[in-house]
């Protein structure tokens, strides 16, 4: 079978919009054919630059080298179109993310330099093309700008949290051993915590809308998207499950529930405004102990959730700076945040 070679579309524009005032600059991505169309919108003139290369593709590339190197069963997170994507040596993922980020974002640089946030507008395809990881310069673009995902459309509810926010909190002990999901209740005290052992989902059913889930679980994700989180008693966690509870932030700390399409789409329509969880198999404990803290520190203060995680990512990635690239970016990077409403 022949691998068609993606066209990629690049437009800018040098004078910035009205909607720029927000310090927001959006980047949309998505697949037009056999092309990949990339865009910096709220501009009034888009200037094309098209590219002959597989950038998405390299992309890929690097998201399942970071998941086969603390995945063993990665192969099961492939679509049938990923089957033969390049697993990239540990040299090559800084010169991949640089030579890509100079295609991709290099064009938009001014525009990022001047923005206090990034936001990549892409297709439910792209879901595991990890765009916030391209180099700017020396250094991924997730750690000098804040950054947030939006699937299908632009994102426009805004949610300011306070401590008065009441929550759900879940904990499985072999997914969080230090137990940093039940420590949330101690900076949001309205909120419900449950061990996972004592948690039935015959619950959901009675208990009254709450402002945010956190779980922390194991979680499951095919190629096709589907997933689910491990509960007590042989139960699991589908998409929807929430749906009745009606959060504004939903937290999963569990393996690659980020990527999961189905249960994005369902919070989407039970609107849930931001999704918080990891693109790969994130650390049991250590590393997404010390994102929950940081993380749910931050939302206590009263900033937004995309704040919050660029708090927490940029901090992980000093934290882990002596480790190998590999270690480093699965430890400090795997947490995304989508605005889905």
């Amino acid at each position: 079978m022949k691998r068609f070679v993606p066209i990629l579309l690049i437009a800018f524009q040098a004078t910035v919009g009205p909607a720029f005032a927000d310090k927001v600059v959006r980047i949309s991505v998505a697949i037009n054919g056999g092309n990949v169309e990339v865009r910096a919108i709220d501009f009034r003139t888009m200037k094309p630059h098209v590219e002959p290369i597989s950038s998405v593709a390299r992309l890929q590339s690097v998201f399942f080298s970071l998941e086969c190197f603390v995945n063993s069963d990665c192969e099961t997170l492939k679509a049938e179109h990923e089957q033969d994507l390049k697993t990239l040596g540990p040299e090559e993922l800084v010169p991949t993310l640089k030579e890509e980020g100079e295609k991709l974002l290099g064009p938009f640089a001014d525009l990022i330099d001047a923005a206090d946030e990034v936001r990549f507008q892409i297709d439910w395809s792209l879901l595991k093309v990890p765009f916030d990881l391209l180099y700017l310069r020396d250094s991924p673009v997730f750690v000098s700008k804040k950054i947030s995902y939006t699937v299908g459309g632009p994102g426009r509810v805004q949610q300011a949290p306070s401590r008065d926010w009441a929550g759900l909190l879940i904990s499985d002990q072999s997914a969080d051993p230090q137990r940093a999901i039940l420590d949330i209740e101690r900076l949001f005290p309205r909120s419900q915590s449950f061990d996972v052992t004592e948690f039935e989902l015959s619950r959901l059913g009675a208990m009254e809308p709450v402002d945010f889930v956190a779980i922390s679980g194991h979680g499951f994700v095919d190629g096709n998207g589907d997933g689910f989180i491990e509960l007590g008693n042989g139960e699991r966690l589908q998409p929807g499950s929430l749906m009745a509870l009606r959060p504004k932030l939903v937290y999963f700390d569990s393996c690659n529930l980020g990527i999961s399409a189905a249960h994005l789409r369902k919070l989407r329509d039970g609107g849930t405004v931001y999704a918080v969880a990891p693109i790969l198999s994130n650390e049991a404990g250590d590393s997404s102990t010390a994102t929950i803290k940081a993380f749910f520190s931050e939302l206590a203060t009263g900033v937004d959730p995309i704040t919050a995680l660029f708090f927490a990512r940029s901090t992980l990635y000093e934290r882990y700076a002596s480790d190998d690239i590999r270690t480093m970016l699965w430890r400090s990077f795997p947490f995304r945040v989508y605005q889905l409403n």
